[in-house]
């Protein structure tokens, strides 16, 4: 075969080669076999979002404890993919702060309603919860739960939209 030209779609992604080894040598030392390795954006794209919306165009964000980070996606490939410093835990600490909670059962009332959209909120569902200071717990609801870790979910898209469009991101895609 001839040409002038060669072409290709790569996806480079760096990290320290001896973590990987490492990781590598403890799992054959402990009998198994490793076929590949798949890095975690790969990974987490792939059990999320469908071929259609890897096709189409679509942003996966996934907020862990300590990296938030988001990946672009349009015809099946990633355009564009960033890390920002603010996190889920965070909003376990707004909770926190904003309830007067020790943070363990912050995080275990994050975990346990989940609801981060204040117009889903319910008004009339109670969550016990018992402030630093307090002998006995008291109610609050949901809704006011839902405005805490909504508006640090906001915070963390807005800071996502001000990267894509410094990057002229949103412009191109």
């Amino acid at each position: 075969m001839a040409g002038i030209k060669l072409e290709a779609d790569v996806d480079i992604i760096i990290g320290p080669t001896t973590t990987v080894l490492n990781l590598i040598k403890s799992i054959n030392q402990a009998g198994l076999e490793i076929l590949g390795i798949i890095a975690e954006l790969f990974a987490v794209d792939d059990t999320i979002l469908s071929k259609d919306e890897r096709e189409l165009r679509a942003l996966l964000i996934d907020i862990g404890a300590g990296t938030t980070y988001y990946s672009l996606f349009k015809n099946e490939q990633i355009l564009y993919n960033s890390i920002i410093p603010v996190v889920g835990d965070y909003i376990s600490n707004d909770i926190s702060v904003g309830l007067r909670i020790f943070r363990e059962e912050s995080k275990k009332i994050k975990k346990t309603y989940r609801v981060a959209y204040v117009p889903i909120a319910d008004v009339e569902r109670k969550l016990k919860i018992e402030p630093i200071g307090f002998d006995e717990k008291i109610d609050i609801i949901e809704f006011q739960l839902s405005q805490k870790i909504e508006a640090r979910l906001g915070e963390i898209f807005e800071l996502i939209n001000e990267e894509l469009i410094r990057n002229d991101i949103r412009k191109k895609y």
